[in-house]
């Protein structure tokens, strides 16, 4: 998506290449009669989508071969999901990558920028794929209000947001900066009445040698 520092003021540019990147996915239950689960992932490096492990899975044993992924432009997705990929705990660690399967050339689809430079008070933006009447693709702004720690023990820090509602479906948004027009986590929890939560950019960033 170009350097974080050199697409401040260049807003229009950095959305329409987010949306790009967004993928609305569909998880099959592997059950009769109910429905597949929907979320949200993007890419982060050519062939490889990042979301919540939550949105796969449940846990490990209930891993589904594959995911279905539809993109912005209308482009259909096989994409793959692995043991080896697929990263959850009750510490706030909810990581899945997803690698594309026997698709044509995806040279044209661009993936995020990824950068921790974040600070409390930045403005935020995100792109989803929520449930419901705007499953095609919404937006949802915020506003970064500082760390959260699910465990006391240790684990991973969450990032806190504040703004607009936002419901099932957005799990595994790419969340940018408005800043630095750089991917600064991954939209991971939400209460509906204006609270959210992140991943950092850079637990995605540790986790995948592509990225």
């Amino acid at each position: 998506m170009g350097k974080a520092d050199g697409l401040t003021g260049f807003g229009d540019r950095w959305e329409r290449l987010l949306r790009l990147a967004t993928v609305a996915l569909e998880v099959p239950s592997g059950k009769r009669g109910v429905p597949p689960v929907s979320g949200s992932g993007f890419f982060v490096a050519p062939g490889v989508v990042v979301t919540c492990a939550h949105v796969v899975a449940p846990c490990l044993d209930d891993l589904p071969e594959e995911v279905h992924g539809l993109t912005t432009s209308g482009g259909r997705l096989r994409l793959r999901a692995s043991g080896s990929a697929y990263m959850r705990d009750d510490r706030g660690l909810d990581i899945a990558f997803l690698r594309t399967a026997g698709d044509g050339n995806l040279s044209d689809l661009p993936y995020v920028l990824l950068s921790p430079r974040i600070e409390v008070g930045d403005e935020v933006w995100t792109y989803g794929h929520p449930e419901g009447r705007f499953r095609g693709g919404q937006p949802a702004s915020f506003k970064y209000e500082g760390c959260s720690r699910p465990d006391i023990g240790g684990g991973i820090e969450l990032m806190r947001l504040r703004g607009t509602p936002v419901g099932p479906g957005f799990s595994g948004s790419a969340v940018a900066n408005r800043r630095t027009g750089a991917v600064c986590g991954m939209l991971c929890t939400s209460d509906r009445a204006g609270s959210a939560h992140m991943l950092p950019a850079h637990e995605i960033i540790a986790r995948c040698a592509d990225v």
